[in-house]
């Protein structure tokens, strides 16, 4: 043959690849699998899952619920990958990524008789009446227990 091909034997057609595929004593049988092969996954059900999620990350990094929660939704509640970053660059590559500012508790602990100063209203309280939050301001128990200033703790810890 004179147009491209030179005899019948170069000739290999698709059929021929599926010699042998018919064989029906072949060894290999596709059965279908037992049992459903879908989970529905219920409302309670997934508040379970993330609940357990969220109490791993609080127990293995020692954090607060809210910062865990943080760290999972940057993390798209793939707790496998977040734990892998964590051990490949470290807590605070992790933090950083996620926008998670720890501060560590600096306890208020001062010599007997020293006073701290409250952020929100000024004054000067003895250190036992006054709370360091997680942002790391201090407040008078007075201002942030009264609802009028909690507004301002909100706005004040957001904005800084």
């Amino acid at each position: 043959m004179e147009d491209g091909m030179s005899s019948d034997e170069d000739y290999y057609s698709d059929r021929d690849s599926l010699d042998g595929l018919e064989n029906e004593d072949s060894e290999f049988h596709c059965t279908p699998p037992k049992g459903p092969t879908t989970k529905v996954i219920t409302k309670e059900s997934l508040l379970a899952a993330q609940r357990e999620d969220l109490r791993r990350v609080m127990d293995l990094l020692s954090l607060r619920e809210h910062h865990a929660r943080t760290l999972l939704i940057y993390y798209r509640w793939d707790v496998e990958r977040l734990f892998a970053v964590l051990v490949e660059k470290g807590k605070d590559f992790l933090f950083d990524q996620a926008g998670v500012t720890v501060v560590e508790h600096q306890g208020l602990e001062s010599p007997l008789g020293s006073t701290i100063m409250c952020d929100i209203c000024m004054d000067d309280v003895p250190s036992g009446e006054a709370t360091r939050e997680d942002c790391g301001h201090c407040f008078c128990n007075n201002c942030k227990h009264s609802s009028l200033h909690l507004h301002f703790l909100v706005l004040w810890c957001s904005i800084l």
